[in-house]
């Protein structure tokens, strides 16, 4: 049992029913579990209305409140859904002020910056529509090669731990305390996170590199480290080595990289290798599918 606590989204089918959605929401609120979202609509299926919440806590309880709903009368199907059997996506609208030109042209750039769709225009306002995966955390992770980090290590929180999925979504996750530092893995386990590392001091770099690609790029600079960062706002893949960066990689192109780059020399059996990249791609699969890679 996954006792993680993430994000979780329950499909609820009920009968249309008067009061039914204030009937699922109260059931919620008396057992003190907190609602991060909830939306209630028609289905094909005349007489029937689906509910789906996003509530976050760990896995026994989404399947204690999901045992609870099928309890309910008008509740027909309760189903949990997983990232691998459902599409899931978030959606908003933002009326933005915008009364002279200058002040157009700047939301404009910033909304093809995040591919989002300019849907309404009017004399003093644009209307913004923007959609996305549910959730894209940002990641700066550090494969510390010959060189030690040691320095690094001592400014974060030290761990012990197997390079996971869920650990990472849960250092990474944006409400976390250690989610705004780096994660250092050695010798196949993650040693330290939240970890401050020097900033890159290049003056060339792109002004739209944020903190998290310089700091990245600055490790890089002083180590022979291999630097993974995925940025928050798009979800986009870099490395960074040699006081490099590669941007905008597919995760298999990272795959390829990585195993490259810390795993040189064949190994008879993958499971033997020295750290397991299964758990570190399904990380970052979570938050890129769409990736390309640079040219």
């Amino acid at each position: 049992m996954n006792h993680f606590i993430t994000r979780h989204t329950l499909s609820v089918l009920v009968e249309n029913t008067p009061g039914v959605l204030s009937q699922v929401s109260r059931l919620f609120s008396r057992k003190g579990y907190n609602i991060e979202s909830i939306v209630s609509g028609e289905t094909s299926q005349p007489g029937l209305t689906r509910i789906t919440i996003v509530i976050l806590g760990d896995e026994l309880m989404v399947n204690q409140i999901a045992a609870q709903c099928r309890k309910l009368i008008p509740v027909q199907v309760v189903k949990i859904l997983d990232e691998e059997t459902s599409i899931q996506r978030e959606f908003a609208m933002i009326k933005v002020m915008a009364v002279d030109r200058t002040t157009r042209d700047e939301i404009i750039q910033m909304a093809n910056i995040f591919r989002a769709n300019i849907i309404d225009v009017s004399r003093e306002t644009l209307t913004v529509a923007i959609f996305g995966d549910k959730s894209k955390t940002g990641a700066l992770m550090v494969f510390e090669r010959s060189n030690r980090l040691d320095s690094a290590l001592k400014t974060g929180t030290a761990l012990d731990a197997e390079v996971n999925s869920e650990l990472l979504k849960n250092i990474f996750w944006n409400k976390a305390p250690l989610h705004d530092g780096a994660v250092i893995v050695r010798e196949g386990r993650i040693v330290g996170a939240g970890c401050m590392l020097p900033l890159s001091g290049n003056v060339n770099l792109s002004r739209d590199l944020g903190m998290r690609h310089r700091a990245g790029i600055g490790m890089s600079e002083h180590s022979d480290a291999v630097v993974v960062i995925v940025s928050e706002e798009t979800g986009s893949i870099s490395a960074a080595m040699g006081g490099m960066l590669k941007r905008h990689l597919a995760p298999e192109t990272l795959e390829r990289l990585l195993r490259n780059e810390l795993m040189p020399e064949p190994v008879q059996d993958d499971s033997a290798a020295k750290f397991k990249l299964g758990s570190l791609l399904r990380f970052v699969k979570g938050d890129k599918q769409d990736g390309k890679e640079d040219s």
